[in-house]
């Protein structure tokens, strides 16, 4: 132990800050002696210390106030996103143990404070310290409107934010409450019907939903009933969410409102949009919600550019509510959070799919647990069609399947994500690399048909001879399906000869076969869903489904070798364009489909080099109509098909009862007739 001798004297000051009475009026520093300070004793005087409160020592009332405040609302953020409080410090703690420490490195010293505190202690909180600061992924912090937020390593926040009470006033808006205040200022402060709201959220659940399961059903009615209930805000609702769920209902619907602007879709999204704007100030669980529905809303009215910002803007803001992390334990909200990321990656990849585009976020980010059938908590109720007519209670109620359909779908989702990395992203390959892209073709497709043949019976690919009726949504499941097949083989079939130079005529008509069954079989299953169900109930993205079949279909009637293949793939091109003009009333860009397809026949009608076997076959009429004459299995067809202009078109908007394709079931009831697929002409 070191001498007393060797240590250095603890310097005494001179003055101290609180003055006595005497020094106070002489404006005199005072050295604090007791009995008397120097200055009153060599004045001769009594020395007396001031007895009123030194505010500077003591904290007013309101600032005591506006600490518990902080501290009270700090703990409702953690109890509202479901954190644990901090454990409350002992009152008796174990006292310190009293033996000599071993070694100089234990050995307690004294701060000025006089507080003890030992060498290694510091260590320790040094290490913390420098383990957050060196931290390389990130963490979940309060953000300033009460939201836990995500922030990564590199952007600092993630050692610790600054809460709900920064320095400065960022002047967030709430929606909670001032909803129709937001709409009267826009203008669309029309009164919503309760019957009506409620006939547009069944319809969304009952046939947009279950290909994107988005919304859970029972947390959303309920949270509903609180928030109107209350005017409590909640994460989990908002009037935004309800709006733009409507909108996707009206596309639906052919039920008018009275006093209500048309078309409803419009009304209820630009509702959505309006109150969006200031949900955006504190965006919650609901928000990313409300934004992958509105995208979808933007999609079949035709406006790409905002349906494609809307479908980034959910993926960048699950990301920021750190959706896409493996949810903890603690959260007894995971379940949804999961739900709705999984439903905004499969709207963000299908968005992908739909304009050719990267996705919003790269897979390697992706920790949280993949969706699984259980996460759906309608997934072991009955589906039963609902639409306007009041018929649809005589329907039989189905099995749900909307846990299998979800799980599945977001697997075959990523599946496609990773075959439009590997065969789309060289624009103009070289010999050697074409070869290599429909080797990996061949590759991706024998590995997509392995995973369907592994499929649950539920979802099987199974003839119509041995399955059961299903619900439309795993109808739409197995067209995706079949659309990725095209897209797989569509770049090598045939027609492109001469831009293929490093395959040979066997590899370009294994991709044309592949390419041209999975066409023909989303015709099969647009006739048994039209048969069963109508095309004027369906998913937003099934419409793209439809196109991609429609262009192989008129690719084949103009480039296919063989007759028999030409003349099939008008009837099924056919059959895509009375789908798509049918869809069209609730859903436009169905019609800008049917629009390009008829704009791209009128262009290989055109063509300079147009097949000249033609001419011993053509028909004296431009015109031929499939009438009930020509449907038996003796008729003669005509040759490859000769309409000009927009004569297909006319042929597939224009037909009388008899001469349509698609069967029909009569609770779907449509303007036009339809006559069984069963017919001998609908054969491939």
């Amino acid at each position: 132990m070191e001498s007393r001798s060797n240590r250095k004297p603890v310097r005494q000051g001179k003055h101290i800050t609180r003055a006595c009475v005497g020094c106070r009026q002489r404006k005199t520093k005072c050295d604090g002696a007791r009995p008397q300070c120097a200055n009153c004793g060599l004045h001769g005087q009594e020395c007396l210390m001031p007895q009123e409160v030194d505010k500077r020592t003591v904290p007013s009332r309101e600032r005591y106030a506006r600490l518990e405040q902080y501290i009270q609302s700090l703990e409702s953020a953690l109890v509202s996103n479901s954190i644990e409080l901090p454990q409350q410090p002992d009152p008796y703690p174990t006292p310190r143990s009293t033996s000599m420490p071993q070694n100089r490195f234990e050995r307690a010293s004294t701060s000025i404070e006089g507080e003890v505190y030992s060498p290694a202690a510091a260590q320790i909180d040094y290490s913390a310290g420098l383990d957050s600061l060196s931290d390389r992924f990130g963490s979940l912090q309060l953000a300033e409107d009460g939201q836990m937020r995500f922030f990564g390593a590199t952007s600092n926040l993630h050692i610790l934010h600054v809460g709900m009470f920064p320095l400065n006033d960022s002047k967030i808006r709430s929606v909670y409450g001032k909803e129709n205040d937001i709409l009267q200022r826009a203008g669309l402060s029309a009164h919503i019907p309760e019957g009506l709201e409620d006939h547009l959220l069944q319809l969304y659940f009952c046939w947009e939903n279950p290909n994107i399961p988005v919304v859970d059903q029972d947390v959303f009615y309920a949270e509903r009933a609180k928030y109107r209930a209350t005017g409590r805000p909640t994460d989990q609702y908002s009037e935004t969410l309800a709006n733009a769920m409507c909108a996707v209902g009206a596309a639906l619907t052919r039920r008018h409102s009275h006093g209500l602007p048309e078309p409803l879709s419009e009304l209820f999204s630009r509702r959505a949009q309006a109150l969006l704007d200031v949900e955006m100030d504190a965006p919650a669980l609901c928000t990313v919600q409300s934004l992958v529905i509105l995208s979808g809303v933007e999609a079949f009215l035709t406006r790409d550019a905002r349906g494609w910002l809307y479908s980034g803007m959910a993926m960048r803001l699950a990301t920021d509510l750190g959706l896409h992390l493996k949810a903890a334990s603690y959260q007894k909200d995971a379940q949804l959070r999961k739900l709705v990321f999984w439903g905004a990656y499969i709207h963000d990849r299908m968005w992908s799919f739909y304009v050719g585009r990267p996705e919003s976020l790269d897979e390697k980010h992706i920790s949280i647990d993949a969706l699984c059938r259980s996460d759906v908590a309608q997934e072991d109720t009955c589906w039963q069609p609902y639409i306007d007519d009041a018929t649809q209670s005589n329907s039989g109620a189905l099995l749900g399947l909307l846990g299998d359909v979800a799980e599945h779908t977001a697997m075959l989702c990523r599946k496609m994500s990773h075959i439009r990395q590997v065969l789309y992203h060289t624009p103009h390959p070289d010999r050697a690399e074409i070869r290599s892209l429909h080797t990996a073709a061949g590759k991706l497709r024998v590995n997509l048909v392995s995973w369907a043949q592994a499929l649950p019976v539920n979802l099987s690919l199974q003839e119509a001879e041995t399955r059961s009726q299903r619900p439309p949504h795993v109808l739409q499941f197995h067209m995706l399906y079949y659309a990725i097949l095209v897209v797989i083989d569509r770049p090598f079939t045939h027609g492109r000869s001469e831009s293929l130079p490093g395959l040979t005529r066997a590899d370009v008509e294994e991709s044309h076969r592949a390419c041209t069954d999975a066409a023909v079989a989303i015709v099969d299953l647009l006739q048994e869903y039209r048969q069963l169900y109508g095309l004027r109930q369906m998913n937003i993205h099934t419409v793209h489904l439809i196109f991609t079949a429609a262009l192989v279909h008129i690719h084949n009637v103009y480039f296919a070798p063989g007759e028999p293949t030409r003349m099939a793939a008008r009837r099924h091109l056919q059959i895509c364009c009375q789908a798509l003009s049918e869809v069209g009333p609730g859903y436009k860009n169905a019609l800008r489909a049917l629009e390009i397809v008829t704009s791209i026949k009128s262009e290989f009608e055109s063509l300079p080099d147009r097949r000249t076997r033609q001419g011993s076959h053509r028909p004296a009429s431009k015109r031929v109509r499939l009438s009930p004459s020509n449907t038996s299995p003796d008729a003669q067809f005509p040759g490859p098909p000769t309409l000009d202009g927009l004569d297909m078109l006319q042929e597939c908007l224009d037909m009388s009862p008899s001469s349509t394709l698609i069967g029909s079931n009569p609770l779907f009831a449509e303007p036009w007739g339809w006559i069984s697929p069963s017919e001998p002409y609908m054969t491939r």
